[in-house]
């Protein structure tokens, strides 16, 4: 298995498997937490290949970003969760989201806002990046476009290849961690329609020539602040978080 992710209810346990375009089902013993392997769900497409997986806040839904769906084309899926067998069912196909002027967009990271309304999906090409925003039908798991935000050249606006996508508690953020320069992008989130405004960025300065990646973003329960790893210097940064969602450096662990 590629990627897996627990249900929110931890009853269940799913994993992705970019070889055979299929997700696999595990129940989970919620005391114990030891797996049993329930079932195999083919992916819909000539040459399916399931790249990342997102759960509903509520468990009602599984969303993921795939390759070589229907029409060979990419994109992202919907399926509904049966909450007591772990069952899942086919419920929307999202291919909209090709960049201006090219041929494919290959989906990659996906994350979903706390109120479960929105989808944020990072593409890429061989030339471009950048982010789709979509709304979602929380009862039907319908998806419908909202945004498209491009790459400009910079790193400024957040777009790299291989980053990092994070949704803060209070769905007030998204944070976008640089594959190669150390730094995060911060865009403001409209509660109401899911869109996203660029605000600022910090640079995570290790005092190394190299900055490297940010794999890792994570935002306190509380929201007060973010931490994020960066490599190849084995740092962690701790990062104050303002009103606005603002970050601030405020100490690092290097661990040597």
């Amino acid at each position: 298995p590629d990627r897996n992710s627990v249900s929110p209810d931890g009853r269940h346990l799913y994993a992705i498997m970019s070889s055979s375009g299929t997700i696999l089902t595990f129940s989970r013993d919620r005391n114990d937490g030891t797996l049993e392997y329930l079932r195999s769900t083919d992916l819909p497409g000539e040459d399916p290949d399931p790249r990342r997986l997102v759960l509903s806040p509520d468990g009602r839904f599984i969303y993921l970003t795939a390759t070589g769906l229907t029409g060979n084309s990419d994109g992202v899926i919907s399926l509904a969760r049966n909450p007591i067998s772990g069952g899942l069912l086919l419920k929307d196909i999202f291919q909209g989201i090709l960049f201006p002027n090219t041929l494919t967009s290959r989906p990659d990271l996906i994350a979903i806002s706390p109120d479960g309304k929105n989808l944020y999906v990072h593409m890429l090409t061989y030339t471009q990046y950048g982010l789709t925003v979509l709304s979602v039908n929380s009862e039907t798991g319908h998806m419908e476009f909202v945004q498209q935000i491009l790459h400009t050249g910079q790193f400024v606006d957040g777009f790299s290849e291989s980053p990092t996508l994070e949704v803060s508690a209070d769905g007030k953020n998204v944070y976008i961690g640089d594959g190669s320069g150390g730094n995060i992008a911060i865009y403001a989130r409209d509660a109401a329609t899911g869109m996203l405004s660029h605000i600022g960025f910090v640079t995570l300065d290790t005092g190394r020539p190299s900055l490297g990646p940010v794999p890792s973003i994570s935002v306190s329960p509380d929201g007060r602040h973010v931490y994020a790893t960066v490599v190849p210097s084995n740092s962690i940064f701790t990062l104050d978080r303002d009103a606005a969602g603002l970050l601030t450096i405020s100490s690092t662990v290097a661990l040597e």
